[in-house]
């Protein structure tokens, strides 16, 4: 019994680390931006389907008030730089009139992001997973009352 264990944790921890390196690797060739896109659409696919075969439910309304709360985030560096006459809405700016605390703001919003698109990710393969398996599983037990 422990070993299956062990061997679901290994499983689900090796998932984990390719999910992860693979997102690092596509938004460092495409852009954090792009990648965030694809993912979004990714993970709006998945919960359509699981929605057409198990009914509706309320998943994907709070991916996207994480994702307006990050698109807030977003506009509002913008706003700052823009308003200290900076060239580019997110980018590198060196504007004597930028708060000291944006360019620690804006790592940490890089990275948050970073780690939103990868849990996403994880979520649209747990749900593929669960579009295709005939059980009842955890998604049914957790988020379906059943």
């Amino acid at each position: 019994m422990t070993l299956i264990i062990m061997m679901r944790f290994i499983t689900i921890l090796l998932i984990v680390c390719i999910t992860t390196v693979a997102l690092f690797l596509a938004s460092k060739y495409f852009g954090l931006l792009i990648i965030t896109l694809a993912v979004i659409a990714l993970l709006t696919l998945s919960f359509l389907s699981l929605y057409r075969k198990y009914g509706l439910g309320v998943e994907l309304a709070y991916w996207g008030l994480t994702y307006a709360a990050f698109s807030i985030g977003f506009v509002g560096v913008g706003l700052l730089q823009s308003h200290a006459g900076c060239t580019f809405l997110y980018g590198a700016c060196y504007q004597p009139t930028l708060p000291s605390w944006l360019w620690e703001f804006k790592m940490a919003f890089g990275i948050f992001l970073f780690g939103a698109n990868v849990v996403a990710s994880l979520t649209v393969v747990i749900n593929i997973k669960n579009l295709f398996t005939t059980h009842r599983g955890f998604y049914h037990k957790v988020f379906r009352n059943e």
